[in-house]
């Protein structure tokens, strides 16, 4: 788990918070940080450390983004802009600084469409800013059911406290989805029980499922692309997985 008083925070002003993306899904990245106090060993946004220069492990450093109000935000109309693609707009230190929810304020009547992934449960203090942009998405990431596992992957909240946020978004009339890896879920047989009642349970609209089968592993990507099986392919093999993998129960 990361020490909250040990991250290294610095303000820092930037041209503009829209950036253009090459995502399938979205036209503009939000990414009103760089670097993330959540820490998860096996983020792929690690790579940005390439470009920023810091020196500090993942997790230890937090760049807060100060930009100019973004001038004429209905320009944008129908564009899709995703919040977090290589942050945690709702990481811990945005209860303080807000600049997520600055962000949503410059942009509230705009017309895009506006896409938020997280792993916190922060987002539900936005809620009343989320419902006004036209069909909304939230989107969490779960990785385990076991509390424990969760603290020796990442320092974000718990899983239960995910689910609990999932559900209350809604409720209140937002789409909502999860991102549920189950890479090393430790439920056996019963995983596919575990997810679709998750899904019941808080009336996911729909829920994308990252399959990290022991099989991935052994024969390869060939196989899983025969077999149809999607996954993040930088999870287990471009970054620090391999430390983990005796914990997995397959």
């Amino acid at each position: 788990m990361i020490d909250l008083k040990k991250v290294v925070i610095k303000e820092k002003k930037v041209d503009t918070i829209l950036t253009k993306s090459n995502l399938p899904i979205a036209g503009y990245s939000i990414n009103t940080y760089v670097g993330c106090p959540f820490g998860c060993e096996y983020c792929y946004a690690t790579f940005m450390k390439r470009f920023t220069g810091h020196k500090e492990d993942w997790g230890m450093f937090l760049d807060v983004k100060m930009w100019d109000k973004i001038k004429n935000p209905e320009k944008y109309k129908s564009k899709t802009m995703i919040v977090g693609s290589v942050t945690d707009g709702y990481n811990y230190f945005e209860a303080k600084y807000k600049r997520t929810r600055a962000f949503l304020e410059e942009m509230q009547g705009s017309g895009i469409n506006l896409i938020i992934t997280t792993k916190s449960n922060l987002v539900t203090r936005d809620i009343d800013l989320i419902k006004t942009y036209p069909n909304p998405l939230v989107a969490w990431s779960i990785n385990t059911l076991d509390e424990e596992f969760k603290k020796d992957m990442d320092s974000a909240p718990t899983i239960k406290s995910r689910i609990e946020a999932m559900k209350q978004v809604h409720d209140a009339g937002i789409r909502t989805t999860c991102f549920f890896s189950v890479n090393y879920l430790k439920l056996g047989y019963n995983w596919k029980r575990t997810l679709f009642k998750i899904m019941i349970t808080n009336n996911t609209n729909y829920m994308c499922c990252f399959l990290m089968f022991k099989i991935i592993l052994e024969r390869g990507l060939k196989l899983c692309q025969k077999q149809n099986i999607h996954f993040f392919y930088e999870v287990m093999y471009k970054l620090k997985m391999s430390k983990f993998l005796s914990k997995i129960n397959f």
